[in-house]
């Protein structure tokens, strides 16, 4: 290749006696690298995109039933329902000190290793789960909601502490790492309300259980527009990662090309080359590929929660209990760490 690309190859000395040979290796290693993640990220799209649409179109097909008009036909079919959320055990936020059906509590530990040079840091993170004993209540009747993670459109709050300002119960959730020491310390809960209003899809596992796929405070044209926008970013990506992908084919085979003829060529250390390189190629192009995956999820995602965060908003004087996203920090400050900082965590 006329230009070289920058080095990721450590140490070329340990194999590489050639240098012309490792410049080889280094070209081919980048250039495969971007065309595993671009072609990882069109994959992952092109499957979101699919899942997405079609959820779109099984929500505008399915109308919205009432409890009470569930039958036993209906068992393993998807249904639509809206009703307040409650629970048989109800539990307290910790941080917006609001009375919840659902919770997920988040703490993580940030740590400073001792090292040599440099500080390093790592993290250790507990999460608590309450998703258990939901109950959906239209008016016309009562079901049980079985979930397993937070949906879009939950309330959220989130606080940070230092180590020496957090209080008791936070630094009691904070697992442990030897040899740390702990700098500071983040919660995030994401809960639903008691009372509050939702939207909810999901297939009747029984006949009077829903194992629910979107339980959402937004209305269902929200919850339309949040799968759309997801639809529609991971089409976008899905065809700009085509055009992308097929822009590199030629310098992926040019660099293979000169790989292969240059370990022909190279009299000494073919082998331990081949072996270096070809090691290296497997973890660069399976850390891309991961890099494809969270990547293209995480731009979806994020569509997608903004999307629906404008719904609600628009949509809250109609949907009463949503307006609790508007006000999700407001019993931070009864709390007896009002000392810390309080605000959205915009990453997920």
């Amino acid at each position: 290749m006329d230009g070289r690309l920058p080095s990721i190859l450590l140490r070329r000395s340990w194999c590489f006696t050639d240098r012309e040979l490792c410049d080889a290796w280094n070209d081919l290693l980048v250039i495969g690298a971007i065309e595993a993640l671009v072609v990882t990220a069109a994959l992952t799209s092109l499957v979101l995109a699919i899942r997405r649409i079609g959820q779109v179109v099984e929500i505008v097909r399915q109308p919205t039933r009432t409890i009470s008009h569930l039958a036993l036909g209906d068992h393993g079919r998807t249904v639509e329902l809206r009703g307040r959320v409650g629970t048989s055990s109800p539990r307290m936020a910790p941080l917006s000190g609001v009375s919840v059906a659902a919770l997920v509590v988040r703490t993580v530990g940030h740590w400073q290793l001792p090292s040599s040079g440099k500080r390093r840091e790592t993290t250790t993170t507990h999460v608590e789960k309450h998703l258990t004993d939901l109950v959906l209540d239209d008016g016309t009747g009562q079901i049980r909601l079985r979930i397993d993670e937070p949906e879009r459109g939950w309330s959220r709050s989130r606080q940070v502490w230092t180590s020496d300002e957090a209080p008791e119960w936070v630094r009691e959730r904070v697992p442990p790492l030897e040899g740390g020491t702990l700098g500071k310390i983040s919660v995030q809960e994401e809960f639903l309300p008691i009372e509050t209003e939702v939207f909810v899809t999901g297939r009747l596992i029984g006949p009077d259980e829903l194992e629910a796929e979107f339980i959402t405070p937004a209305s269902e044209r929200g919850l339309r527009r949040s799968l759309a926008a997801e639809g529609l970013i991971a089409t976008i990506v899905f065809l700009g990662s085509c055009v992308a992908s097929a822009q590199l084919v030629e310098p992926v085979s040019e660099a293979l090309r000169e790989v292969s003829d240059l370990s022909r060529t190279t009299a000494s250390g073919v082998v331990g080359q081949t072996v270096y390189g070809t090691v290296l190629a497997v973890f660069f192009f399976v850390a891309s590929m991961i890099g494809g995956i969270v990547l293209t999820l995480l731009v979806t995602d994020t569509v997608g929660r903004l999307a629906l965060g404008s719904t609600a908003r628009s949509g809250s004087s109609k949907n009463g209990p949503v307006q609790h996203r508007g006000s999700e920090h407001s019993g931070a400050a009864r709390q007896p760490t009002e000392r810390a900082t309080a605000g959205d965590d915009g990453s997920e």
